[in-house]
């Protein structure tokens, strides 16, 4: 769980200001290691980004997946209302680690 607030804190904050941030936290090492933190900071920033797209692409697709799953039931004759309201509130909570998709998942069950 604390690894992911780290995660979510600091692709936060390079998304705000990559370059005074990666400055900033390259200059608590010293002068010595500066370099070396910054080329780092670099690679952790790539892999952060590509760590967000891929959560923005998954939660797309637990939305899509889950309005189709309610459409579906639908034609079954079980009724959900407000389907896409629903299905996008499952998707946003699930960008969230963990927690996400139970709180997520609450609308569905009480719908």
């Amino acid at each position: 769980m604390t690894k992911s607030l780290i995660v979510i804190t600091l692709s936060v904050l390079f998304s705000i200001e990559k370059v005074s941030v990666m400055k900033f936290i390259a200059s608590l090492g010293g002068e010595r290691k500066y370099k070396y933190i910054y080329i780092k900071l670099e690679k952790i920033y790539k892999k952060l980004g590509i760590w967000l797209k891929s959560r923005l692409l998954l939660s797309l697709y637990m939305a899509i997946a889950l309005y189709v799953s309610l459409w579906i039931l639908e034609l079954f004759g079980i009724s959900i209302p407000n389907k896409v309201s629903v299905s996008l509130i499952f998707g946003l909570l699930d960008i969230i680690p963990y927690i996400g998709p139970i709180v997520g998942s609450i609308p569905v069950i009480l719908a």
